[in-house]
């Protein structure tokens, strides 16, 4: 059997031979181990070189021409090089090593190969010498080969590497150069994977560039490729850019050259989705496997990917000069209209990094690079524009898309221009539409399986806090959240927006169409007073509930079951559920003892309400009558399936809680880990620690923000929440430059939204927090930014409610419709405007408050 002094197989390398293989090799070996698709290949090693340079006499004359030369000057280190140059090229392989590499050729198969430099000095920790030797591509034959071999040998001097080397004091004694001689893949497309973002230093980002051939007019800069950007953890696409690219890498006869890229190719995406997941697969996979962020050399082959080299990324700085990337204000991004309405119930204060990433995930789509959600001082906000925007391009007038968004979000105020964004046909074409059949299809499968989806909620969620309650090891949580914990999440809150399209739709349309059939006043009296005619609706369980318990219908035990997860700000992962509180439950008793209203009565009234007012609907156009009670029922069964649906999601949030909670607890960060995200989470549980140097300054930022009032329903453009706060005629409906102060209403008279059907007087308790629930006195009016499950037990105190937030189909609307009282939601001021011991009248029907003065 041959035995080889001078070669080695790829295959039989791995980290522990770097002085005899350089750093490429070594890394190529280690990837082979790790079962990374590398092309078959040998090494020239180390040994190889020293030989060389030693039979021809060259190291003492490399020594001389060097010793006194200043590295800084460019136009002598050109002339050291070329003379060194010629000296190799000039200088002949011994036989012994020329018959081995000839051997080692012969059994990889012959053929072409590509031939890369592999230094000792390369990839160092700390340093990079990418692109700094020589590489050569498409070489055939036993002379071409060791041609190849020699520049190689000579590139270790050349001008880039001896000047880096100076320059990272990297001495030039006893350097040695090894050479990869490789299968060449004839690929059709190749480029580079960043394991970590190289331009913002993002770890939990990954970017590729491709473009089609070879790939070296990428790696010299002669092309500009296409780019995705990749959140690592949810493998989601947040950018991509595709480039015009004139010039590709080819092979020839022998080498390679750049030629023009044909022009049905110059603007056709280089890589398909599947290319790009493929890569991703890799990247995380050799990211893993090196523990360090990754620069990765590929090309693709007949779909096949495979790995040319992959090194550490130096560039990312140290742990002390990092800076925090998360994102606290999206006006200052675009000139937007942003809104809380539709949000603000559900996302009622500042959320943590943790909260507000997890729920980015799924709800931050962006078509055209135009975002559909922002974060604003910490609180979630609409992106009203984007919405707008995408009607108006639908052929809807300005008219007819606020009156279709008004059940769903409040319109701005009349003299607020709403900023339109441009959206182009490729944008409908290449990211809407797909968006929307892909969403489509998903809809369509959990519509059909919503009840057991549902019905399995509460025993899969137990099951799930057991095996995060049984993890020792930090590691051992990381696959638990991606099989199940985030799985559970995600599938739930898609399954709650599938039937927040099936609500909010063909509650427009028959909102539509029954005013055309009578006026707008009777029309509004009669959406505000349609109630679900039902006992179990989700919003209302929690009030309900208590009822059953005081008629011994269920135990307090089950009482905590059923609703324990449910409370004020249940979609934040840092605030503790009500369950976790042993006190919670008496509180809730007590205080429903107290309430004025009978709560069976009250639901009772408003159904006999509103079938006297359906009778009457039905007398007078009896052909509409059958088809109007049909869109009646399936807007009721929708309600019911909706706010289900919307229970167990939240459900789901308290498993979310308890693995960070865990998390928190193997890491020794306790709840500080609630100021990281989801996938820096995910990245500190695998061993990378960097991101916690972030929780310090995210802390007083958080806190900062929690000190200042609710911020404007409504903001256009750039809004500083510090400068805002400071004003003292400060506006909670908008802000805008142009509106930037507060005027008295007209008349005293406060305008919302019609949310439910009455007229009451009363006196007025304003109260920011479900906490404050006590102060609030039987018949009193409720006024507060906005409401929802948390606050459900006061309706059955109140006389009416008043919020700044909210529209017909928020939790206030629909909890007050169902109680019998009367609502107006989305005013936008009512907190700026009303103040506790005011008397006003509220009138549900017209979605007006009046403030009495003094003396009235």
């Amino acid at each position: 059997m041959f035995h080889y002094q001078y070669i080695r197989r790829l295959d039989q390398i791995s980290k522990d031979d770097f002085l005899l293989v350089g750093g490429k090799a070594s890394n190529l070996g280690e990837m082979i181990k790790a079962g990374l698709p590398v092309p078959g290949g040998f090494v020239v090693l180390t040994s190889a070189y020293q030989g060389f340079v030693k039979e021809n006499n060259l190291q003492r004359n490399i020594s001389k021409i060097i010793e006194k030369i200043d590295f800084n000057d460019t136009a002598k280190l050109e002339k050291v090089f070329e003379t060194i140059q010629n000296w190799f090229k000039d200088s002949k392989i011994p036989e012994d090593i020329k018959n081995e590499i000839a051997s080692a050729y012969q059994k990889l198969g012959g053929g072409a190969v590509a031939i890369r430099s592999s230094a000792t000095a390369e990839d160092l920790p700390g340093s990079s010498f990418a692109g700094q030797y020589d590489t050569y591509l498409n070489i055939c034959g036993i002379e071409g080969i060791c041609e190849a071999v020699k520049k190689c040998f000579a590139s270790l001097w050349n001008t880039r590497a001896m000047s880096y080397r100076a320059k990272q004091d990297i001495s030039d004694d006893e350097l040695s150069h090894a050479v990869v001689v490789q299968k060449l893949v004839n690929g059709e497309r190749a480029g580079i994977l960043f394991t970590a973002n190289p331009i913002n230093h993002r770890r939990d980002q990954m970017m590729i560039n491709a473009s089609w051939g070879l790939g070296e007019a990428i790696v010299s800069g002669e092309v500009s490729p296409d780019q995705w950007i990749i959140e690592k953890n949810t493998r989601e696409m947040t950018e991509n850019k595709i480039s015009t690219k004139q010039v590709m890498t080819v092979r020839e006869t022998e080498g390679t050259v750049n030629v023009k890229v044909p022009v049905e190719l110059q603007n056709k995406p280089s890589l398909s989705k599947k290319d790009i997941k493929n890569l991703i697969e890799m990247g995380c996979k050799t990211e893993s496997y090196f523990s360090s962020p990754q620069d990765i050399e590929w090309i693709i082959a007949k779909d096949k990917v495979y790995l040319l080299q992959s090194r550490d990324i130096t560039t990312l700085p140290d742990k002390e000069i990092l800076t925090d990337y998360f994102e606290w204000n999206s006006s200052k991004e675009r000139h937007y209209l942003w809104t809380n309405n539709m949000v603000g119930d559900v996302f009622p204060e500042v959320m943590t990094p943790s909260t507000w990433s997890m729920w980015n995930t799924v709800l931050g789509n962006s078509f055209g690079r135009h975002p559909a959600i922002g974060n604003i001082g910490g609180r979630l906000y609409l992106n009203y524009s984007f919405v707008y925007s995408m009607m108006r391009k639908f052929g809807k007038n300005h008219e007819q898309t606020v009156n279709f968004l008004e059940a769903m979000i409040s319109p701005p105020s009349e003299n607020v221009d709403i900023p339109i964004i441009p959206i182009s046909i490729k944008t409908i074409l290449s990211e809407i539409i797909p968006y929307q059949i892909k969403t489509a299809w998903k809809q369509r499968k959990l519509k059909k399986n919503w009840h057991i989806i549902t019905s399995a909620v509460p025993e899969r969620c137990q099951k799930i806090r057991k095996k995060i309650a049984e993890v020792r090891e930090k590691k051992e949580l990381v696959p638990l959240w991606f099989e199940e914990v985030k799985p559970l999440f995600i599938q739930l809150f898609y399954l709650q927006d599938t039937f927040n399209d099936n609500f909010f739709m063909p509650y427009a349309n028959f909102k539509s169409e029954l005013k055309k059939l009578v006026t707008e006043e009777k029309a509004n009296a009669f959406l505000t007073n349609m109630n679900s005619n039902s006992e179990e609706l989700a919003s209302i369980g929690p009030l309900l509930g208590l009822l059953k318990v005081e008629n011994g219908e269920i135990s307090g035990e089950e009482y905590i079951q059923l609703y324990g997860h449910r409370h004020y700000n249940e979609n934040e992962f840092s605030v503790p559920r009500p369950e976790e509180d042993e006190e919670w439950f008496e509180k809730q008793l007590a205080e429903f003892k107290d309430s004025a209203v009978k709560v069976k009565e009250s639901l009772k009234r408003r159904s006999a309400d509103f079938e006297k007012m359906w009778k009457k609907l039905e007398n007078d156009y009896p052909k509409k009558a059958k088809i109007l009670k049909e869109k009646i029922n399936m807007i009721r069964d929708t309600v019911h399936i909706r706010e289900r649906i919307r229970s167990e999601l939240s459900r789901s949030v308290g498993v979310v809680r308890h693995f960070f909670l865990k998390a928190g607890e193997l890491t020794g960060l306790g709840e500080e880990i609630f100021f990281l995200t989801h996938q820096e989470l995910i990245e500190v549980l695998s061993g990378n620690h960097l991101s916690c140097q972030y929780i310090p300054v995210r802390k007083k930022k958080y806190a900062e923000y929690c000190n200042l009032p609710p911020y404007p329903q409504f903001i256009k453009g750039e809004f500083n929440p510090f400068e805002w706060a400071k004003n003292p005629n400060r506006r909670s409906d908008i802000y805008a430059i142009e509106i930037s102060t507060l005027s008295s209403p007209d008349d005293n008279i406060i305008k919302g939204c019609a949310a439910s059907f009455g007229c009451v007087e009363g006196i007025v308790r304003r109260i920011d927090s479900p906490e404050e629930g006590h102060l609030l006195q039987p018949g009193e009016i409720l006024v507060t930014t906005t409401t929802n499950i948390g606050w459900t037990t006061l309706f059955s105190k109140a006389a009416a409610v008043v919020t700044d937030v909210g529209a017909q189909l928020s939790h206030a609307a629909i909890v007050a419709r169902e109680m019998g009282i009367p609502a107006v939601v989305g005013t936008g001021n009512a907190t700026m405007y009303m103040k506790t011991g005011d008397r006003v009248t509220v009138d549900g029907s017209k979605g007006i408050v009046r403030v009495f003065k003094d003396g009235q």
